[in-house]
């Protein structure tokens, strides 16, 4: 039995020195004397880069005007005026229901003052007249003008059909391509560089080897928080843009907005967040962590962040403790 239990010990030991090099990978929190880096050890030194004088950007290009036009009313489709693609202009008549009950009604109705004003009361009149503006209201929620100037780009019903007005239901779509625009999301480290009026270069896969310009238009008054991150949204606007270019084409776009300048970067995966705040595990050197360190940073793209404040140049970092201590249990 001795014998069994001897054996038991030395596996058991055998098993412990295997582990002990496992447990001293990755950096180890400062506890007395100092810990001797491991070669392993996954740290980061604060470097310095230049900020590129252009923000870059993705998005989809849609027309500055569309329009989904339906009848106010229900009825019978008596007339659609225009065909798909055709253009047209401001306040042209698109389609009509059909109002001959509603012609006639007016007619009668108009009789019916016109007698009052030769041998009636001026009180009856009036209140003839306020039912012939209801009569003439009704008679445009049959008919459907356009409200701009633009192309017909959809017709949802073909003439004879009865129209039912439920649900908002639209029958003809119209877009202007005079002016085109798109709304983006410009990151919370770029918001203090972007200003109206800012020339934009947009290039298309569609459209390739060319650039087409556009200008900055507008900047919401509001940001929001996306992923911890303020973001503004911007519009940006292409003026008589190329006949090739079509609602819902994607871009990648270049705003120009200053002279380059230098900046601070660290890997994203080196910040830590808790409850709005960030944070990193500053090192005196490989393996050493000496303070979690609360500081300013901003998205600069997928794989890295922008230092605002908390640290200089060469500072050194490395992973947050509790994600070593998911890649320990990895190991484990």
């Amino acid at each position: 039995m001795r014998r069994k239990k001897n054996s038991r010990e030395r596996r058991l030991i055998a098993v412990l020195l295997t582990a002990l090099p496992l447990l001293t990978i990755g950096c180890s929190k400062k506890s007395g004397n100092l810990t001797e880096p491991d070669n392993t050890t996954r740290t980061y030194r604060v470097m310095k880069i230049k900020e590129p004088g252009t923000i870059q950007i993705i998005g989809n290009i849609e027309a500055d005007r569309y329009s989904e036009m339906g009848f106010l009313t229900g009825g019978k489709i008596r007339k659609i005026h225009v065909k798909q693609g055709q253009d047209v202009k401001k306040e042209e008549l698109l389609a009509e229901l059909e109002s001959e009950r509603d012609l006639l009604n007016i007619k009668l109705k108009k009789a019916e003052l016109e007698k009052e004003l030769y041998s009636g009361s001026p009180r009856q009149a009036e209140i003839i007249k306020q039912e012939l503006l209801a009569l003439n209201e009704d008679l445009e929620k049959k008919k459907i003008f356009a409200p701009f100037n633009g192309r017909i780009v959809n017709i949802k019903a073909v003439e004879g059909e009865n129209f039912q007005n439920e649900n908002e239901t639209w029958l003809i779509s119209l877009i202007n391509r005079e002016r085109m625009k798109a709304l983006v999301n410009i990151q919370e480290r770029d918001i203090p560089r972007i200003a109206v009026g800012q020339a934009v270069e947009f290039s298309f896969d569609t459209i390739p080897a060319e650039v087409f310009t556009g200008r900055v238009s507008s900047l919401s008054p509001v940001g929001k928080v996306i992923n911890g991150y303020a973001q503004m949204e911007t519009e940006l606007i292409m003026e008589n843009p190329d006949p090739r270019i079509y609602p819902g084409y994607s871009f990648s776009a270049l705003i120009a907005v200053s002279e380059a300048k230098e900046m601070l970067v660290l890997p994203r995966n080196v910040i830590e967040w808790k409850d709005d705040q960030i944070f990193v595990s500053l090192c005196d050197e490989p393996g050493n962590i000496i303070e979690r360190r609360e500081i300013e940073a901003s998205p600069l793209n997928r794989n890295q962040v922008m230092i605002n404040s908390g640290l200089k140049e060469g500072d050194m970092v490395t992973l947050p403790i509790t994600t070593q201590e998911s890649d320990m249990g990895m190991l484990f």
